[in-house]
Parts: C-alpha cells; sequence; structure tokens
C-alpha cells in the first residue's frame, strides 16, 4: 500500500480484514511494521533472506518487537 492515499490504503485493509473474517487467508508483504501489526495475526521476520524471527499477535506483536526482529 505504499504510495496510495489514507481513504485507498484504509479501503484496502477493510477488504483483507472482511476476506480473512470470512474464513479466507492473506499473504502480506511490507516494511510498513505499523500495517503488520493492524493487519497481522502473525509475522515472519526475514533478515539477509532467512526467517529470523516467528511473531505471533498472542505474543505481542507491536511495533518495536518487528523492529528487534529484523535487526533494526
Amino acid at each position: 500500500t505504499q504510495g496510495i492515499d489514507v481513504a485507498a490504503k484504509a479501503q484496502i485493509h477493510a477488504l483483507i480484514h472482511g476476506f480473512v473474517a470470512r474464513g479466507g487467508g492473506a499473504l502480506i508483504h511490507s516494511t510498513d511494521l505499523a500495517e503488520l501489526t493492524r493487519l497481522c495475526d502473525s509475522v515472519l521476520a526475514v533478515r539477509q533472506g532467512r526467517i529470523a524471527a516467528t511473531l505471533d499477535r498472542t505474543a505481542g506483536l507491536e511495533e518495536p518487537t518487528l523492529r528487534a526482529a529484523i535487526g533494526g
């Protein structure tokens, strides 16, 4: 969603949430950590082409935790 206006981004997020609520699944790739915390139930943090961490919402999926997992 990089480079699109705020209203369009909100609409895309709503579509993703609706799809998942109906039983679908979504795979999201983003460098926007705040976006990942809003959309994802779990995140695979990738560093240098390898999975560096697997983070889950139930264990606390927050921006500082994601930043630490990717080495930032």
